[in-house]
């Protein structure tokens, strides 16, 4: 009689325990999640200053200091000199105001120097 008794109380078990799966279940479904709010990201830090400093191996230099903001003038801004050192560097303007208008984090962007002795190094701060 006894194991009688203990076969009902485990099919009762099992039966009671797929019961209150099936609830669970059933329940999760019906009562809507909350949603859960995305986590807040940092802003970026945003370049404002572009830092060139040119040397070429023919002996043209260029530095400065230009606003961000200003990009789409750069053939304007900077002199022949400037230009012919950056063209020796191997780096027209118009890569230069590519890469800014990618919007890159602040940062050093190019530094590079060839066997001609042509350095760059370019900027973001």
């Amino acid at each position: 009689m006894r194991g009688l008794e203990d076969l009902v109380e485990r099919f009762a078990d099992r039966f009671t325990g797929g019961i209150d799966e099936m609830v669970d279940r059933i329940t999760q479904q019906a009562i809507p999640h909350e949603p859960v709010p995305p986590e807040p990201h940092m802003p970026r830090a945003s370049a404002r200053i572009l830092r060139i400093e040119i040397e070429s191996g023919g002996g043209d230099e260029y530095s400065a200091n230009l606003p961000v903001s200003l990009a789409a003038h750069l053939p304007k801004l900077i002199p022949p000199h400037g230009v012919r050192a950056l063209e020796a560097a191997g780096l027209s303007i118009e890569a230069l105001q590519l890469i800014i208008e990618a919007d890159p984090p602040p940062g050093p962007l190019i530094d590079s120097e060839d066997s001609s002795g042509n350095e760059i190094r370019i900027s973001l701060k």
